[in-house]
């Protein structure tokens, strides 16, 4: 469901926030002046003379908006939407409703005195940027000042006003949400117009009315009317997230990307404003377009167009990619032609936590990788199927090659299921199958042979030794992926295959004892090894036996717990590996003064390598 909400673009709605706060303050502001309109005319006429009906209003609005962040928690995002609110409503006592931009500004001070940190939150820079632009349509058509005579002109003036601030904050915070989230929402401008009214005037207040009841009786009160209400907001979420093209995840735009995102929309306001307020007041404003803000559009505009066309430029090399999935398995082959491949996708053991989603999805978006020509997994374990899930339902996956054995462990079925669902093509795959070529990369099965039985005796590692092995032959280079293969697996393979020289393996179950036998690593001869290992993981893999093995043999190794997701880039003169780790900012040590000067440089040296990555 919340990805229904994403793709709709209303996920603010379901978090108790702005949003919610907002739609209290309208619902109780409009609901007391109307309610002050309905006492008798003389009384009405007294009370204006004695005070601003808006004014006790907004009076009157604050406890209900203190009484409503209490009774959602009191969290940290609600009492930050509380102050921006207050503020907002001290601008309308003070008579300085107009200056919105600058309650916007002290609402701002105040949370950021209280908690500098606040200003590295997603919710704090979301909520902010929303309000900014909302304040900016609404100063500008104040300013304007849309002539509406009939009650028809009016409508559609209000119509026209509500579209522009879907449009202005949907563009506003379309930047941030694509690098936090890698998504932007192409039906938003059109869904929040009915889903924002559609919680605010019937989803809350029913809500609200039912809680507050429920603390006179012991049930909830109106339970039908609220699940009748409930379903058919998701019914309308539902509609507008299944529509074509209703969201598309761009690679997260860096610092520099947003930089000019917020030059281009700022100058582009600017810009638009003197037009508008050339039309519609043409003795009191200037004709001329001010030309620094023209330049300024025109060179931010060029910088994004360049930032976005930079990640479908066509590859030169291949790369085989090992994200950090943690305790999991999960390598990505790009090749020079565009196309490619996927073994395993990492994944928890329960599904608090989707790798899919949160890890490996990100990280094809962020290369601008929509499509998954060929996906292998080697056996259905969580930690090399589960992330596979989301994967299969968010992609376009070209085929899916298993080794068809193991099929009643849990998650599997799910997973055929969702195969099927999408149509993709679904292959049972064992080393009996001759080698296929994909563009220039030729993809080979070496295990399990048909007919191969385990020799261990515990379940979980007999179905660890049927892996599939998966052997990729790459601008001269030769990549072995391993699977969870254990000894007995290797010794079949040792007996079976003539050559499995390599140049890069996937070091067999994360490095643990009971594989990566010398034999087999005398046959192998790996110039690189990988492991794909979590940080402190309870298995305490990979083994020092395994990793002397290696050291022993020559072969140097590399850990994702320790280097961090890895890129090897097949070159003419070899295979270069760049890790995360080299490229990651570390925090200066205060204490150790001594130090300074060596952790800035590293940092330094940390952002040259990203940008010339870039």
């Amino acid at each position: 469901m919340r990805d229904r909400f994403m793709a709709a673009g209303v996920t603010h709605i379901i978090s108790i926030s702005g949003s919610h706060l907002g739609m209290v303050a309208i619902l109780c502001f409009g609901l007391i002046r109307f309610m002050l309109r309905l006492l008798p005319e003389r009384q009405y006429h007294r009370l204006t003379l004695a005070a601003d009906p808006k004014k006790i209003a907004a009076w009157l609005t604050l406890p209900f908006l203190i009484f409503y962040t209490l009774l959602a928690g009191g969290q940290v995002a609600t009492i930050r939407s509380l102050i921006m609110l207050v503020a907002a409503l001290a601008a309308l006592l003070l008579d300085r409703e107009h200056a919105l931009l600058h309650s916007l500004a002290l609402a701002a001070l105040f949370i950021l005195v209280a908690s500098p940190q606040a200003i590295f939150d997603i919710s704090f820079q979301l909520s902010f940027l929303s309000v900014l632009a909302i304040g900016s349509v609404v100063m500008l058509w104040s300013e304007l000042q849309v002539p509406g005579k009939s009650r028809l002109a009016r409508f559609q003036n209000s119509a026209l006003l509500l579209v522009l601030v879907s449009i202005s904050t949907t563009l506003a915070t379309a930047p941030l949400v694509a690098h936090y989230f890698n998504q932007v929402s192409l039906v938003g401008v059109v869904s929040n117009m009915i889903i924002v009214p559609f919680a605010g005037f019937i989803v809350v207040p029913l809500g609200l009315f039912s809680g507050l009841l429920s603390l006179l009786t012991s049930t909830l009160p109106l339970p039908a009317l609220n699940q009748f209400v409930a379903d058919r907001f998701c019914d309308t979420v539902t509609f507008f997230s299944r529509l074509p093209f209703a969201q598309f995840h761009p690679p997260a735009p860096g610092l520099l990307s947003l930089l000019a995102a917020a030059l281009f929309l700022g100058s582009g306001y600017v810009i638009v404003r003197s037009i508008l307020l050339y039309r519609y007041h043409p003795l009191a404003s200037s004709s001329r377009v001010p030309r620094n803000q023209v330049a300024i559009a025109a060179v931010s505009g060029l910088l994004l167009i360049l930032s976005l066309t930079i990640f479908f430029l066509p590859r030169r090399t291949g790369t085989i990619q090992f994200p950090d999935v943690g305790q999991g398995d999960c390598a990505l082959i790009t090749l020079s032609s565009g196309k490619n491949i996927l073994i395993d996708g990492g994944g928890a053991y329960d599904d608090r936590f989707d790798v899919g989603r949160r890890i490996v999805a990100p990280y094809l978006w962020n290369q601008g990788i929509h499509r998954i020509d060929l996906m292998v997994l080697s056996h259905p374990h969580p930690d090399h199927m589960n992330g596979l899930k989301y994967l299969v339902k968010s992609f376009s996956v070209g085929e899916i090659w298993t080794s068809g054995l193991d099929k009643d462990l849990p998650g599997y079925a799910e997973l055929e299921r969702l195969i099927a669902d999408r149509g993709i093509p679904f292959r049972v795959v064992s080393a009996a199958d001759p080698p296929v070529m994909i563009s220039n990369a030729e993809v080979a099965l070496l295990h399990p042979a048909p007919g191969f039985h385990s020799s261990q005796r515990k379940a979980y590692a007999a179905e660890n030794s049927r892996s599939l092995v998966v052997r990729i032959a790459l601008e001269g280079k030769v990549f072995l992926l391993t699977g969870d293969i254990g000894e007995d697996a290797e010794r079949e393979m040792l007996q079976s295959n003539k050559n499995l020289r390599c140049d890069l393996i996937k070091v067999p179950h994360h490095g643990s004892k009971s594989s990566s036998s010398a034999p087999f690593l005398a046959r192998t001869r790996p110039e690189i090894g990988i492991v794909t290992v979590g940080s402190r993981n309870r298995y305490h893999h990979p083994s020092p036996e395994v990793v002397e093995r290696y050291d022993a043999a020559g072969t140097r190794l590399f850990r994702t717990d320790l280097d961090g997701a890895l890129t090897v880039t097949v070159n003419k003169g070899g295979l270069i590996v760049r890790s995360w780790r080299t490229r990651m900012m570390q925090r200066i040590e205060l204490e150790d003064r001594s130090s300074w000067r060596r952790q800035e440089e590293g940092n330094w040296r940390a952002l040259w390598l990203r940008a010339r990555d870039a």
